[in-house]
């Protein structure tokens, strides 16, 4: 029997294409590796899913999150994550499958194309807007965005530049003291910082402390993709005013600005 799927263009049009065959992908590496306990963990549902426990893996210290955000957008997909590891200290595989899709006809063709025209143009619009808003910000709000991931980094800033803050980036604790000493001696302080907990250099709670020793009121949220009580607890003692977890949601973001003064509605 043919398999089909639907898909949402970008335009908002609906339409139905029929599987032509799969993409299969796979990945080996030497590293720290995953325990059989820890696999189970990833193919559970909601928070359960993300929680490894940082101190059972011997390098980077990771949430073993960005696997089950993978896992996640492969089955939006209707495709597949597949990861294997013979235990800790003795590396992992991990296998991802997707369909190809055969486009059946130039009508089909034409209406993709029409969608992506209609959505380039709609960001074309938006983009436009905000420059206009800019513009007519005289004192827009800052914001220092600190991950070691580079990705990470990128997409908070292009989601915070979006409505209407300027971001500066750092790629680790260290780097954030460095940014946060350096606004406060040239008196362009930060309204807001997002620290991320696991960092190389200095992680968040660090350098969270070293900031608030420099007298600076600045709203400071902690994100992590551990949400254990005993986190949340440090990030805040460390001086932190709010701790997020990843992947970090907008909308709760934008909340706590508002709660606590930073932004008015």
């Amino acid at each position: 029997d043919e398999i089909t799927d639907d898909f949402v263009m970008k335009g908002g049009s609906k339409e139905t294409f029929k599987r032509s065959g799969t993409v299969v992908v796979s990945i080996y590496d030497t590293g720290a590796g995953i325990s059989s306990k820890q696999i189970k963990k990833l193919y559970l549902s909601g928070i359960d899913g993300l929680q490894f426990s940082a101190t059972d893996l011997r390098a980077g210290k990771g949430s073993g999150l960005g696997v089950h955000i993978a896992k996640g957008i492969m089955e939006q997909h209707n495709g597949t994550l597949y990861a294997e590891s013979g235990g800790l200290g003795r590396g992992s595989s991990f296998t991802i499958t997707f369909p190809l899709h055969h486009i059946p006809n130039k009508r089909a063709q034409s209406s993709i194309l029409r969608s992506s025209l209609r959505e380039a143009k709609k960001l074309e619009e938006e983009e436009e807007k905000e420059e206009e808003k800019e513009e007519t910000q005289p004192n827009p709000l800052r914001v220092l965005v600190v991950d070691d991931a580079p990705s990470i980094r990128k997409l908070l800033c292009r989601l915070l530049e979006k409505r209407g803050f300027v971001c500066d980036q750092a790629m680790d604790g260290k780097q954030a003291v460095d940014r946060a000493s350096e606004s406060n001696e040239s008196k362009k302080f930060y309204d807001a910082i997002l620290l991320d907990y696991e960092m190389p250099e200095m992680n968040g709670p660090e350098a969270a402390k070293i900031i608030r020793g420099m007298d600076v009121d600045v709203f400071i949220v902690g994100i992590t993709g551990n949400l254990m009580s005993e986190d949340v607890d440090y990030f805040l003692s460390c001086g932190a005013n709010a701790v997020l977890p990843k992947p970090l949601n907008m909308k709760d973001l934008e909340g706590l600005m508002v709660e606590h003064g930073v932004v008015s509605i």
